[in-house]
């Protein structure tokens, strides 16, 4: 019996399935595992050969991609066939039979396998096999650099693990097995375009029914036509170059004709990653979008993709030396800056490379960005494409000067005469009005807009050129088992929030937390109605950054304020917020809490080392009003997303916050206890705006001002200029009206007639899902002419 499976391609990689006449016979790695530990046995108690069926199969997955690698890298293959079981039976000599002599006796079996194996899409180089992950434990020779050539290997030398023979196909020739090398493989194929091995009567072991694990060391073959498609110098390989790996990707992946190529720029790419000895040894071992990949191979060695004048595909390298191209000089429609503090900057940087199949850790620091911020901010980075402890060590330490320094951002506004810059570009930028001058690279560029004859950009400064070539050679590399500790959060605000859209009239919770650590990956949220027994809730993942204003804060600003705004400073800052434009000010979910008010903003902008100045402020969203804010106030920046918690309660409740990360969550008997006593704002009617009475003799025209909450909720719901106010007005509930003090009545209008010749006192209220709002009142005199109430 035998295990057989055959590929077929699918979204870009190539994946197996079950086929063939013999599917029933199929065995696959859900097989249970059974291992015999077989001892001399007496006479009349006979070992059994294990059959077929008994064998496990670790490497046997059906829909798993065949990889796509690059470099020289070490991966486990996939079976794709094994059969042909052969037998050997192990005896020995047990002494003290009835008749004083010996008897043999069986101990064991010897297995054979026929085993075919996938290994990746070629071409590649097969430089080393070994199973179970142990490299002394070799089919064919023992040290690298050795290929095993494609085609029928007879007796490969000191092989320590035995075949008969082997079948290899790099990927591009016509070699596979046949029924002659085992009767079961009527259906072989070469496979075109992967590289496989076929192994003949491989050595399992002695009672041994486990497979195992076969490992290749593998280098591919790349044939591009770009010069230097391998990095290796001075007898030191680093990998395939980058700009080869793109254009095989974009090729051969992307199916783009070379025509759509700038050829020129990949060769010129290529050379320069030469020199730099930047190779990359790189496996896609999952389905995933082309654009992905080649962004994340970009990422890496600081390149980017773009087009020409000619429309054809290019690449540029993004290097530190790069100067300027050009300049603009005072000519800015709109100009916004912004600049990190050095509290929020990374100062340590931890990288994991590859060294002979080994993961390994390097660690960097940059002491005066620790001394300045006062703390260690750490930042993680994946350099598993580099294989050369030197070359992943220099790309750390050039990550590490860049990103420790707080770079200035630039967002503007140029006229259209500036749109044929190019992302990537180094310009100089000098704006004399607010004192900056200095060379900024262009990281995103908006299509020129014609109607307006503009064009927006978004800048970095260029801060690569003021540092040297140098990086420290650390003398090793390590392993820094990283301490999450999980303690109590410390800053904390629940915001029972009004009727919305989304939550209506169900109580409902924005939970407001700071981070402490700034590891943690969530929150998890206990309630408890008695303060002893919590129920666990959920875990919620947007964090707030909790601070304090540094400014005093009136209830006098406009509703809009641009000109005042608050000076914030944050208690422990893991997130900075983008400056936005008008039009998004009025839908970004994003809110400033200080007290019970809740406000919308516009601008984060700098100021000072540790402060924030946020205009641009919507004052007293959701129904919240304006209020005075003193100076050291607490207060929270919120993103309103998965952070909100719908609660049935209707009395006192207790919450406790415990954090979260990862699969870890930290203590609850730590966690301080919140005690919430719910107010069902949701559920009830605002007090009316404003009361209107009309007096024309003994009749009274009454219009009452209702807040809704259900047809307009909060600005921005509609265009200003598509919507009007309808008439009479849309609202939720009933009007409760009382005159002089006397019963009330209830209306289903807002607009009514009372007959009164008298002065008398009009007390309005709105009664809504059975509560009523706050009243206002007026008092309508006798003389005609309009009463107001506000």
């Amino acid at each position: 019996m035998a295990g057989w499976l055959l590929g077929v391609l699918m979204t870009g990689a190539l994946t197996w399935y079950f086929t063939g006449s013999i599917l029933a016979a199929i065995v696959m790695a859900g097989l249970s595992y059974l291992a015999y530990l077989y001892r001399p046995k007496p006479k009349g108690m006979e070992m059994k050969p294990a059959s077929l069926s008994d064998f496990s199969i670790s490497q046997a997955n059906e829909g798993q991609p065949i990889p796509i690698v690059y470099g020289r890298v070490k991966i486990p293959g996939n079976i794709i066939y094994y059969g042909g079981l052969i037998t050997e039976e192990e005896t020995e000599k047990v002494e003290g039979g009835k008749g004083g002599g010996s008897e043999e006796v069986t101990v064991g079996y010897h297995y054979y396998l026929d085993i075919w194996q996938a290994i990746c899409m070629g071409k590649i180089a097969l430089e080393k096999i070994f199973i179970d992950n142990d490299e002394d434990k070799t089919i064919g020779e023992e040290e690298y650099p050795f290929s095993i050539i494609a085609g029928v290997v007879t007796n490969p030398p000191n092989n320590k693990v035995y075949v008969s023979y082997l079948i290899f196909n790099d990927g591009t020739t016509e070699d596979y097995p046949t029924t002659s090398d085992n009767s079961d493989l009527q259906y072989a194929s070469r496979l075109p375009g992967v590289a496989h091995i076929f192994f003949k009567k491989m050595h399992i072991g002695l009672n041994r029914t486990y497979v195992p694990t076969i490992y290749f060391w593998v280098r591919r073959i790349l044939e591009t036509g770009l010069p230097y498609e391998d990095i290796e110098v001075d007898g030191i390989y680093y990998g395939n170059n980058p700009a080869a790996v793109i254009y095989d990707l974009l090729v051969n992946w992307g199916k783009l004709d070379v025509t759509y190529i700038n050829s020129t720029s990949f060769s010129e790419a290529a050379e320069y990653f030469y020199n730099q000895k930047i190779g990359i040894n790189y496996v896609i071992s999952s389905t995933r979008e082309l654009r992905e990949v080649i962004q994340e191979i970009c990422d890496m060695v600081d390149a980017q993709l773009e087009y020409d004048d000619s429309g054809k595909i290019t690449i540029r390298v993004l290097k530190k030396g790069d100067t300027s191209v050009g300049t603009i000089k005072d000519d800015f429609i709109s100009f916004q800056f912004s600049k990190p503090s050095w509290n929020t900057v990374p100062n340590e940087f931890q990288a994991n490379f590859v060294e002979k199949g080994v993961v390994r850790t390097l660690v960097v620091e940059n002491p005066a960005a620790k001394l300045l911020a006062g703390k260690d901010i750490q930042k993680t980075y994946d350099l598993t494409a580099f294989s050369q402890r030197s070359v992943a060590l220099k790309r750390l330490f050039d990550v590490m000067k860049r990103e420790s320094y707080p770079r200035i951002a630039l967002n503007i506004t140029v006229p259209l005469k500036y749109s044929f810059y190019n992302i990537g570009d180094v310009i100089t930028i000098e704006n004399t009005e607010i004192g900056i001058k200095g060379d900024f690279r262009i990281v995103s560029i908006s299509e020129p807009k014609i109607d307006s004859n503009e064009v927006e950009m978004t800048l970095l400064q260029h801060t690569d050129v003021i540092f040297d070539e140098h990086y420290l050679d650390t003398g090793g590399t390590h392993w820094i088992t990283p301490t999450y500790d999980l303690v109590p959060f410390t800053k904390i605000k629940i915001v029972e929030l009004e009727y919305t859209e989304t939550y209506k009239t169900n109580p409902a919770y924005l939970i407001c937390v700071s981070k402490e650590k700034g590891y943690e990956t969530g929150f998890a949220v206990y309630v408890s109605t008695n303060g002893t027994d919590y129920k666990y809730q959920g875990t919620f993942k947007t964090f707030a950054t909790a601070g304090n204003i540094v400014n005093d804060y009136p209830d006098t600003t406009y509703d809009i304020d641009d000109e005042v705004g608050v000076i914030f400073r944050p208690y422990k800052e893991f997130k900075t917020y983008d400056n936005i434009s008008r039009d998004r000010l009025f839908v970004e979910p994003r809110v400033l809490i200080i007290d019970d008010e809740i406000m919308a903003f516009q601008n984060y902008d700098p100021y000072g080392d540790t402060d924030y100045h946020i205009t641009g402020i919507i004052r007293g969203i959701h129904w919240s009003g304006k209020a005075y804010h003193s100076a050291g106030t607490k207060a929270f920046i919120v993103e309103v997303a998965n952070n909100v918690i719908q609660l049935g309660y209707t009395s006192t409740f207790y919450m406790k916050i415990v954090p979260v990360f990862a699969d870890r969550i930290g203590s609850l008997e730590d966690a301080t206890a919140i005690e919430i006593t719910p107010t069902l704002k949701a559920r009830k009617p605002l007090k009316p705006e404003r009361i209107k009475a009309v007096r024309n003799g003994n009749t009274v025209k009454i219009d009452v001002f209702p807040i809704t909450k259900v047809y307009l909720t909060g600005a921005g719901k509609m265009s200003a200029d598509s919507y009007t106010d309808t008439y009479p007005f849309e609202y939720e509930g009933q009007i409760a009206v009382s005159i002089d003090g006397g019963d009330e009545t209830l209306y289903d209008t807002c607009h009514f007639t009372i007959d009164n010749p008298n002065s008398f006192t009009l007390s309005v209220r709105v009664k809504w899902n059975g509560y009523y709002s706050d009243s206002l009142s007026l008092t309508v005199g006798t003389a005609n002419g309009e009463y107001i109430a506000n």
